[in-house]
């Protein structure tokens, strides 16, 4: 009904001259060498993220005795929905980089929960810490690098470069974390009995995360004020 919907809508054809192709010149933003760091280590935080959305379910009933899953993983949707109205504030504050780093500390940080989560007592609380953490980890890292885009691609491309941030990250990114995820599972399951020993699975997440935050912080350089919060954001799962 949307598609049909769509061929009544008034025609708005792009103003001014069309230079190229859009899509690959958007890919000409890699030539910028802060820009290209940002698309580097997003997509290698997103193939962690997958890491979250392909097994947590699992470990929270198996290793922590999580009984309302859905319930449960949804403290994180509404952590997400209350940060991301903060989001302008932190960048005006902080400015873009410091916000990116501090959505990729939690990254790491919501992993070394996990590594040392249980099913009762301070390891449990800090199961559902993790869990509440996705709020924050989106928000402050993806939902931010939405806008990077948005402020760093010439208007007229605007649309390709955060086309590109997607394709990189919720394609590239998640389906590579699905598969080393799998392969993961498998090298820390105990071969007779199956149990995936939790601790040192997301040990690697957490290390990895690290890695690209220290990569991040020596190598990525902006303007200080360069960056303005427009709204343009895609949201998040």
């Amino acid at each position: 009904m949307l598609g049909v919907y769509s061929f009544l809508l008034p025609h708005t054809p792009p103003k001014g001259e069309v230079k190229g192709v859009p899509f690959v010149r958007a890919l000409g933003l890699f030539k910028d060498f802060s820009f290209a760091v940002f698309f580097i280590v997003s997509l290698a935080i997103t193939v962690v993220l997958a890491f979250y959305y392909t097994v947590t379910a699992d470990f929270l009933a198996k290793a922590c005795g999580v009984k309302n899953i859905g319930s449960t993983m949804l403290i994180g949707q509404v952590c997400e929905t209350v940060f991301l109205p903060l989001l302008p504030l932190f960048l005006v504050r902080l400015g873009m980089k410091w916000v990116l780093v501090l959505g990729m500390f939690c990254w790491g940080l919501r992993y070394l929960l996990f590594a040392n989560a249980g099913p009762e007592g301070f390891g449990f609380v800090l199961a559902i810490a993790g869990v509440a953490l996705h709020g924050f980890c989106f928000d402050f890292f993806f939902a931010a690098g939405f806008i990077h885009c948005d402020n760093k691609a010439p208007r007229d491309i605007r649309a390709s470069a955060q086309a590109l941030f997607s394709f990189l990250t919720y394609g590239v990114g998640m389906w590579l974390g699905s598969l080393l995820c799998g392969m993961l599972v498998d090298k820390y399951s105990d071969p007779l009995t199956k149990e995936v020993n939790w601790h040192e699975f997301w040990l690697v997440p957490s290390i990895g995360v690290t890695a690209c935050l220290v990569v991040f912080m020596l190598m990525f350089r902006d303007r200080p004020g360069a960056d303005k919060p427009t709204g343009a954001v895609t949201p998040g799962a």
